[in-house]
């Protein structure tokens, strides 16, 4: 190889490290390529997770983290049928009913669910001592 072909490979090898260096100060400026979240910088940032319950948000001298409480949800299904309440495949009061779900510790939503001898009157009162205690509930109607 002669020494222009050597000369000329160097320039070229040099012209090509240039225009990638100024390829990456592009990407970088245009913040498409950063180098953030390897143990440095991004403190601003907020870590956000999806969480199936409830989310809190806790807040540090360097920067904010979402720390995700999961607690188990259950469903508790209520069957009206005529004027009664079935719950764990027995008949209830309905203050008995209320007393006993007001008990549970756990997150629960209540599913009411009708039949077809299921009367409005029943219906409208399980709802309404429902709603005065704060409790979830949702209606199914028809369960056959």
């Amino acid at each position: 190889m002669s020494k222009e072909s050597k000369g000329k490979s160097r320039g070229v090898i040099i012209v090509i490290i240039l225009i990638s260096i100024a390829v990456v100060a592009l990407l970088i400026k245009l913040g498409i390529l950063d180098f953030k979240g390897f143990g440095k910088g991004g403190t601003d940032e907020v870590i956000q997770v999806n969480a199936t319950v409830s989310d809190t948000i806790l807040e540090t001298t360097d920067e904010t983290i979402a720390e995700t409480t999961v607690q188990e949800a259950f469903f508790v299904n209520i069957t009206i049928d005529g004027e009664k309440y079935i719950y764990n495949n027995q008949l209830r009061e309905i203050d008995e009913l209320i007393e006993e779900l007001c008990e549970t510790e756990s997150k629960f939503e209540v599913h009411i669910l009708l039949g077809d001898t299921a009367t409005l009157a029943a219906r409208e009162e399980l709802e309404t001592r429902l709603d005065d205690k704060g409790i979830v509930y949702s209606v199914v109607e028809d369960t056959k």
